[in-house]
């Protein structure tokens, strides 16, 4: 999390961690209730909730919120003020207490996540350049791929936007027919497929906000793109237009505690957006952190983590203020009249969640093929040992919410499994500019590694937990990665891992479960997506190691053949030239499907450079994935 606030820089979060696998219950509950939009009652003093008998989970009570959902204007992209380039801004590490409900026991199992070896890697497959591994969690996966091609995946790549505030970036990336949109803390950037930018211009303009400079501006932090690729052309209502596709972004708004939520009028990003608000504001303070999005055929979804503090994590003496998790909430509201509203009195349509402190982290899944049913993923938190996922389908009148929650996957997840920190090119030295960087083994030799770790956390890639990434939905089979801690036979320590894992939502079967890692190196924020086609699969992530600095890397599979064996094409879309200094790294990266081409899938992650004036700064980088080699 990043927050960004009267123009200075605050940084926050990273929300989850950890998990378990193989999904073994359901529990359906229904919620009915009838919408008053003159109704005055106060939000949780509503009648119309209905809880569940889940050992008093109040999850599952729901109110109606309609009448407190409003309407905040239209904004037309094209007449926004473009930004121009900044000059960098100063790194500020955020609080990493908002990590975890559980700070101390998060801090202590990063430090033995090093000395821990889990024995779910002894199956290995080598893959074609660079070289890595994939470690299977599944007896009943195969390990006899060899892959000889080399074929180049990438088929375009462009610079995304650059540091100008404050870290990390949380990277969003979507992709229409014409463009592709970024957005990076407080910043957006239009492009089109070939890298050329259209439109740079400030968060605060696109969802209907002062402007940074001025004296009433607002705190605004962990904004979220996609774009609506599954929707119908036509539609019964005209009012909609002839062309279903839309953009949809949102945002926190830390001053009003509330999310706003912008739609595109069309499936144009540079003509005009509605904005929406939705209040989350059941205690005084409240922060909504990273307020992740979903839509189906008929709904969205908010899901947020809700903490005290307004996200503050400085006191006005500058002290590290320890937050309050007030827990988790999600907002479902009616698709259709996000798509049509466009009167102050129109009447969202909307129920919301009571916070919920029994999870952490509800990340909502992206929908790439049509479905009315919404799927909520959560790893809980990083010292529990299981991946649960909330199935929301149903009219928004009689919504029905389906609780799966797993038993083992084949390598259970213990608090000792959260990913060590990574490893990069390690520099002694009090300059963050001096070039004399020092090798893992030459440093080994210095100093132990949880010496070095306890004098120098800055000379390390900070991996997080193991919350989930990027999850996704597509024809009834549930896909989503996370960081993990994982052992390589004939290496010295545990690495920092990628976990991969398919659910099948209809079965609630898990049908793939494996590790990607590399003996050296260490691996961190993966994102992934199908393409349009289905066929296929696109996956980014970070890598470093004692002579790499943190870099991205991409590689594509197939779908139908099984991803764990045809996985492959590993290629570095883009090398840093410098070390991260910084305590937060990526929080996410970016892998979206393209809406006009079959067999690309677009993604985005972070590097590190040096400016020109010698200052350390993260950028961007954008490229898309060709996925018919991973087809093959």
């Amino acid at each position: 999390m990043v927050r960004i606030h009267s123009g200075f820089t605050k940084i926050i979060l990273i929300a989850l961690a950890f998990l378990f696998a193989t999904l073994f219950a359901n529990f359906w509950f229904t919620v009915a209730y009838a919408y008053d939009t003159n109704s005055s009652s106060s939000l949780y003093t509503s009648n119309l909730g209905v809880g569940s008998s889940d050992n008093n989970n109040n999850l599952l009570t729901l109110y109606n919120i309609t009448n407190k959902v409003s309407l905040s204007g239209e904004v037309n992209v094209s007449d926004l003020p473009n930004l121009q380039n900044s000059k960098p801004g100063v790194i500020i590490d955020s609080n990493e207490q908002y990590l975890t409900r559980n700070y101390a026991a998060y801090i202590n199992a990063k430090k033995q996540a090093d000395l821990v070896k889990p024995t779910n890697t002894t199956k290995i497959i080598d893959i074609q350049g660079p070289v890595l591994l994939l470690l299977p969690n599944s007896k009943n996966q195969s390990n006899n791929n060899k892959s000889n091609s080399s074929s180049a995946i990438i088929n375009t790549g462009f610079e995304g936007l650059s540091q100008v505030c404050c870290i990390p970036p949380d990277i969003q990336l979507a992709a229409g027919s014409k463009y592709v949109m970024e957005t990076v803390n407080s910043e957006a950037a239009i492009y089109t497929k070939t890298g050329s930018l259209i439109k740079k211009f400030g968060l605060e303009y696109l969802f209907n906000l002062p402007s940074r400079k001025s004296s009433d501006s607002h705190g605004i932090t962990d904004p979220v793109l996609l774009f609506d690729n599954t929707a119908k052309d036509g539609g019964t209502n005209s009012s909609i237009g002839n062309n279903n596709n839309r953009w949809f972004a949102s945002i926190s708004d830390t001053t009003t505690h509330s999310v706003r939520i912008a739609v595109s009028k069309t499936n144009d990003p540079t003509g005009v957006w509605r904005i929406y608000n939705f209040p989350f504001e059941s205690m005084p303070n409240n922060c909504s952190d990273q307020p992740f999005i979903t839509v189906s055929d008929d709904k969205l979804v908010i899901g947020v983590n809700t903490w005290s503090n307004n996200c503050d994590w400085l006191d006005n003496n500058g002290n590290i203020i320890s937050p309050t998790f007030r827990g988790v909430q999600f907002v479902v509201a009616d698709k259709r009249d996000l798509l049509t509203g466009g009167a102050a009195t129109t009447h969202i349509k909307s129920m919301q969640s009571v916070p919920n402190t029994k999870y952490f982290s509800l990340r909502p899944a992206l929908n790439l093929s049509p479905t009315t049913a919404l799927f909520l993923v959560t790893t809980d938190d990083f010292d529990h040992d299981k991946v649960q996922i909330l199935a929301i389908d149903g009219q928004l009148s009689n919504l029905h919410i389906n609780l799966h929650i797993n038993r083992s996957i084949s390598g259970n997840i213990h608090t000792t499994n959260i990913s060590p920190d990574g490893i990069q090119r390690i520099t002694f030295s009090a300059n963050n500019n001096n070039n004399n960087n020092i090798n893992r083994q030459q440093s080994g030799q210095q100093e132990a590694l949880a010496a070095v770790k306890e004098k120098h956390p800055e000379y390390f890639v900070h991996t997080g937990d193991a919350r989930v990434q990027s999850p996704i939905w597509y024809k009834g089979k549930l896909w989503f990665a996370l960081n993990v801690g994982c052992f390589i036979n004939g290496d010295t320590q545990s690495r920092s891992c990628i976990r991969i894992i398919e659910f099948d939502t209809n079965t609630s079967k898990v049908l793939l479960d494996f590790n990607i890692g590399h003996i050296g190196a260490s691996l961190f924020y993966p994102a992934l997506s199908i393409d349009k086609s289905g066929s296929s699969i696109g996956i980014i992530f970070g890598y470093s190691s004692s002579d790499t600095y943190p870099s991205l890397l991409i590689a594509a599979g197939s779908v139908k053949n099984n991803i764990f064996n045809s996985l492959k094409y590993f290629q570095f879309l883009k090398n840093g030239t410098a070390n991260s200094l910084s305590t937060r790294y990526g929080d996410y990266f970016s892998a979206a499907v393209d809406a006009s081409e079959p067999n690309s899938v677009w993604v985005a992650g972070q590097y590190y450079y040096y400016h020109s004036s010698s200052v350390l700064l993260w950028s961007t980088y954008i490229g898309k994935i060709k996925t018919e080699s991973g087809s093959h």
